[in-house]
C-alpha cells in the first residue's frame, strides 16, 4: 500500500507555464526537454545519516549544506512544511529514485528543489498536493525566469540561484496567504513599471489638454473615456507588480511622481500648441 501520493510540477518558460504530474509510485522528477531514463540514474550510496540537502554537483561548501540542513529542519519542526534539496550535474550518477523516496519521504506539504547546472534552465521543483495552495505554479515559474536563468547564473554564480531560491520559498510558504508572486522586486521590472507609470501619465495629461468636441463638453471628460488606457498603464503594470513583490513605499512614491510628472509636462507642453492654462 503506498504511503503518500506525491504531485511533481514542472515548470517550462515555453511553451507552457507548467506540467503536473500526479505520481502513485516512484518519486520521479522530469526536467524540462529531457526525457525520464536521463533522470532515474544509478544507485548510489546515500548519507547514513538524514540530511535535507544532497549535494552531488558540490554547489555548496560542506559546511553550507549543513547549516542549510539545519535550518530546513528547523522549519520543518515549527511549521511541518518540508524543503529538501538536490543539485547534480548532467547524466552523472546520483542515488535512484527510490532512495530519495525512502531518505526524504515526500508527502502533500513537501517542496523539492532540483538544481541541474548541467541544464539551461537551472531550476526544477517537485511540490505536494497541498503546497499549491500557498505557492501557485507561477511562483514556481517566476522563480525559474529569475534565478534559474543562464544570465543569472553568469553574473551570480550557481550558489547565488540555489540560496535565494531557498529563501524566497521558506519566506512564503509559512505566510497564511502564501505568495502568487517572488518577493523582491528587480531592477529590469522597476524600470517596467516605471516606465509604463510614466507612459499613463502622458495619455492622462494629453487627454486633459483635447479641446470638447461634439457630445464631449468638457476636457474631464476626454480623461474619463481615455481612462481604461492610462489606468491599466499606470496601475496594472506601473503600482500592481510593486505591490505584489515588496512592501516598501520608495517604488510606489517614484512611479507616482513619474505620472504626475507625465501628466503635467504633456499638458503643459508647447509642443501640440497652447495648453489649456495659456488659452484660459
Amino acid at each position: 500500500m503506498l504511503l503518500f501520493t506525491f504531485l511533481i510540477q514542472q515548470v517550462q518558460l515555453a511553451p507552457s507555464l507548467a506540467v503536473t504530474q500526479i505520481l502513485n509510485s516512484d518519486f520521479q522528477s522530469n526536467m524540462a526537454s529531457k526525457e525520464p531514463d536521463a533522470i532515474t540514474l544509478l544507485d548510489l550510496q546515500l548519507p547514513n545519516n538524514f540530511t535535507n540537502v544532497i549535494d552531488i554537483a558540490r554547489v555548496l561548501s560542506p559546511a553550507q549544506a549543513v547549516k542549510i540542513s539545519q535550518e530546513l529542519q528547523a522549519l520543518e519542526d515549527k511549521s511541518e512544511w518540508k524543503l529538501r534539496i538536490l543539485t547534480r550535474s548532467g547524466p552523472s550518477p546520483s542515488p535512484s529514485d527510490k532512495s530519495f523516496r525512502d531518505l526524504w519521504r515526500p508527502d502533500d506539504r513537501t517542496v523539492i528543489i532540483v538544481e541541474d547546472i548541467s541544464a539551461p534552465n537551472i531550476l526544477n521543483f517537485g511540490t505536494g498536493l497541498t503546497v499549491g495552495s500557498r505557492l501557485p505554479r507561477q511562483f514556481f515559474g517566476q522563480l525559474q525566469s529569475r534565478y534559474g536563468n543562464q544570465f543569472f547564473v553568469s553574473e551570480e554564480g550557481y550558489q547565488a540561484a540555489l540560496l535565494n531560491t531557498i529563501d524566497a520559498i521558506k519566506q512564503c510558504i509559512v505566510r497564511e496567504e502564501g505568495c502568487n508572486n517572488v518577493p523582491g522586486l528587480t531592477d529590469d521590472l522597476y524600470f517596467l513599471t516605471l516606465a509604463a507609470s510614466i507612459a499613463g501619465g502622458c495619455v492622462f495629461g494629453f487627454a486633459a489638454r483635447l479641446s470638447p468636441q461634439g457630445r464631449v463638453e468638457g476636457s474631464w471628460q476626454w480623461v474619463v473615456l481615455l481612462s481604461p488606457l492610462w489606468l491599466l498603464l499606470f496601475a496594472s503594470f506601473g503600482i500592481l507588480p510593486i505591490v505584489g513583490r515588496t512592501s516598501d513605499w520608495e517604488p510606489l512614491v517614484k512611479n507616482s511622481l513619474g505620472f504626475l510628472g507625465a501628466a503635467a509636462a504633456f499638458y503643459l507642453t508647447p509642443i501640440f500648441g497652447k495648453s489649456p492654462i495659456e488659452k484660459n
